[in-house]
């Protein structure tokens, strides 16, 4: 009877993973989806599209393409709402606010707009007509220009110069202001990122991901998606930079780990680690099952539970269990004490700048920092090295497998 039990649990499994592998990915669906459109196959096209949407797709375009097959069946209600949310993805897009137009001159309710404030319209209108990354570029512009202007009122010989300077760069920075405000934040960048990488536009996620880096946000899922980015345009060794990043920021990400791993299967050296005593080892992987925050939170309670136990020291009745309470106390203190250690370290960690990526194609490791130096050996891009010292544009570092030399700084990048 076990036996069987075992069987059926197994074949069970075997059974949920296919079908799992058979599901089709949004990136195989949506040229089926555009197929199935451009042949007049409404309805098929319409499945498709909710089926890449029911996959937690969020995209200007899917949604677009969605309200034109809606407005295809007939359906004007749908057909403006997926308008709407294209909309509301891009304010910029001209077609999607023209097909609500004329979807709207099939509906029953005529509703008459309250006006709104000229400058309002004005205002918003302005901000619609650039994409982000356009108004970024402006907003630069538009600074340098305010210190143009200012080194001209502050050297011009002539009064009126002045004068028209000093007002022309109050004028250029209260654009520049208008420019920043009129910018993307990066809440509003990140699910349009998402839905480029699920369609399968990777140069587009990539770009989108970046902006959002530059913009200087830290962290641990950005990190990992760009990892995933670079690995499916075929670039290992920024696929193994950023998987490491994701990793310094949180080493429990097993994810992140299990994709260097396969990312690593790319790369041309392969390094032999020196055998580490395996007491460190077990330490560090426990250290690394949680997150910082989590350790420092597990320090927190144990920390309630030291002064719970102390209190039942003072004034429990029984010798027993004063005994035990002050037993118990001290292991929960050393717990504590341990847990905010491992909290400590994981954030000393998170700020260390001792390792780096190698990203050229071929560096060759001299002996000295010096382009005349020898030639120890070479690396290939995807190595992990240990960054021992830097002297002005060169590195010394470490393998894994103990060797050292001096690398020129512009072929890594520190994770």
């Amino acid at each position: 009877m076990r036996k069987f039990i075992v069987t059926i649990l197994a074949l069970s499994a075997m059974l949920s993973a296919l079908v799992v592998a058979a599901q089709e990915r949004p990136e195989d669906i949506w040229p089926k989806a555009n197929d199935a459109y451009s042949l007049g196959e409404w309805k098929r096209a319409l499945e498709l599209y909710e089926s890449i949407e029911n996959k937690g797709v969020v995209s200007e375009r899917l949604y677009y393409n969605m309200g034109n097959t809606h407005y295809k069946m007939g359906d004007n209600a749908r057909a403006i709402l997926y308008y709407e949310r294209a909309l509301k993805l891009n304010p910029a897009n001209k077609d999607a606010e023209n097909n609500i137009k004329i979807a709207q001159i099939h509906t029953l309710d005529k509703i008459e707009v309250l006006p709104e404030f000229v400058l309002v319209t004005w205002v918003r209108n302005m901000r619609d007509s650039l994409s982000s990354n356009s108004w970024a570029v402006a907003g630069l512009v538009l600074l340098v220009a305010v210190l143009v202007l200012l080194l001209l009122y502050r050297f011009a010989g002539s009064m009126g110069i002045r004068k028209f300077s000093f007002v022309a760069a109050i004028l250029a920075f209260l654009l520049s202001a208008l420019v920043v405000a009129a910018q993307e934040r990066p809440e509003d960048i990140w699910p349009k990122a998402n839905d480029a990488y699920s369609l399968g536009e990777w140069k587009r996620a990539l770009e989108l991901y970046e902006s959002i880096e530059n913009k200087g946000v830290v962290s641990e899922r950005l990190y990992y998606n760009m990892g995933n980015t670079h690995y499916k345009m075929g670039d290992n060794a920024r696929a193994i930079l950023y998987y490491e990043r994701a990793l310094k920021l949180n080493p429990a990400n097993k994810d992140a780990e299990n994709n260097i791993k396969i990312a690593q299967i790319h790369t041309l050296d392969k390094i032999e680690v020196l055998p580490e005593f395996v007491l460190v080892t077990w330490v560090r992987n426990m250290r690394d099952s949680l997150s910082s925050n989590s350790w420092a939170v597990a320090g927190l309670v144990l920390l309630v539970a030291v002064l719970v136990l102390l209190l039942l020291y003072r004034f429990a009745g029984s010798m027993g269990f004063r005994k035990f309470s002050f037993v118990a106390a001290i292991l929960a203190f050393l717990l504590m004490a341990g847990a905010f250690a491992f909290s400590w370290s994981m954030r000393n960690n998170a700020t260390d700048n001792s390792y780096a990526i190698v990203v050229s194609a071929v560096s060759n490791i001299k002996s000295s920092p010096d382009a005349n130096g020898n030639n120890l050996f070479i690396l290939h891009n995807g190595t992990k090295v240990e960054v021992l010292e830097n002297v002005g544009r060169w590195m010394k570092i470490e393998l894994a497998d103990g060797r050292q030399g001096w690398i020129d700084s512009s072929t890594v990048e520190i994770i």
